[in-house]
């Protein structure tokens, strides 16, 4: 039997949601939410080690305060847009099989990233590097500018990525980065040097 198309009201309800995030001052939380879906559906397919929780930091560092409210517009999504949700009719409604689905992936991605197993609540405000721009120019011998941007991104992944890592790890990492980041950004070596 063909899938049905998600029920009008869903429909109706996800137009809503979307027009008030986009009427707000708030348009991250929309872009989050496929984001969410993402890891949620990667964290379902038992997967929790370090790359999941660096995605997953990225993504509270853009959304921050309103990572929770992101997620429940990620849910919403999910069940009204899951076009396999609506496959067939079984004894249970397939409607509130995909609402538990839902309820079970997300609910344990809010967990997880609140919880001990990724332990990212507020990273966006306790989050501190190891270096700034400065002490990286002069450590990694690289001139101010865009390059210095790339490195600082790739700090914060790799600290996301390795929680307990230390200054010195972190610094080696970045040294081994310096060399592909140079020809993103077109930077050459601090006093003209290429």
């Amino acid at each position: 039997r063909a899938a049905r198309p998600p029920t009008r009201d869903a429909y109706v309800c996800c137009v809503r949601i979307r027009f008030v995030f986009q009427q707000s001052s708030h348009p991250q939380v929309l872009d989050a939410a496929p984001q969410l879906a993402k890891l949620a559906t990667r964290l379902a397919a038992g997967e929790t080690g370090a790359d999941l929780r660096r995605d997953a930091g990225l993504v509270l560092f853009d959304v921050q305060e309103l990572w929770r409210c992101a997620l429940r517009v990620a849910r919403a999504r999910s069940v009204a847009f899951d076009a396999a949700h609506f496959a067939d009719a079984s004894v249970v409604s397939p409607a509130d099989a995909a609402v538990a689905t839902a309820e079970r992936d997300f609910g344990a991605l809010e967990a997880a990233l609140a919880g001990p197993t990724l332990d990212l609540d507020r990273i966006w405000a306790t989050l501190q590097p190891h270096y700034d721009g400065n002490a990286l120019a002069e450590a990694l011998d690289v001139p101010k500018g865009p390059l210095i941007g790339g490195l600082m991104a790739a700090q914060r992944e790799w600290q996301l990525a390795q929680p307990a890592g230390d200054k010195e790890s972190c610094l080696a990492y970045l040294r081994s980065r310096v060399e592909d980041l140079r020809q993103t950004h077109g930077q050459g070596r601090r006093g003209g040097k290429s």
